[in-house]
């Protein structure tokens, strides 16, 4: 793993990253540090709708080895 970031976006679209999430990486893999994360009302919004999605790296595939999209808890 070499980063991981939170992404705007449908499931059917790509969309821009607006937080790089701090990821720490040794020779076998990473792992996701606990993090808080600041949005705008529009991107917590976009969030809450299921309309934002998880990017993870690896160096394999820099432009994205797994993407999971986020969907607000009933």
């Amino acid at each position: 793993v070499t980063g991981a970031a939170l992404h705007l976006g449908n499931r059917s679209e790509n969309g821009v990253a607006i937080a790089p999430l701090d990821v720490r990486t040794n020779q076998r893999g990473g792992s996701l540090v606990n993090e808080d994360v600041t949005l705008t009302p529009d991107a917590a919004a976009s969030v809450r709708e299921g309309k934002s999605y998880l990017l993870v790296t690896t160096n394999d595939r820099p432009a994205g080895e797994i993407r999971g999209q986020i969907s607000a808890g009933q």
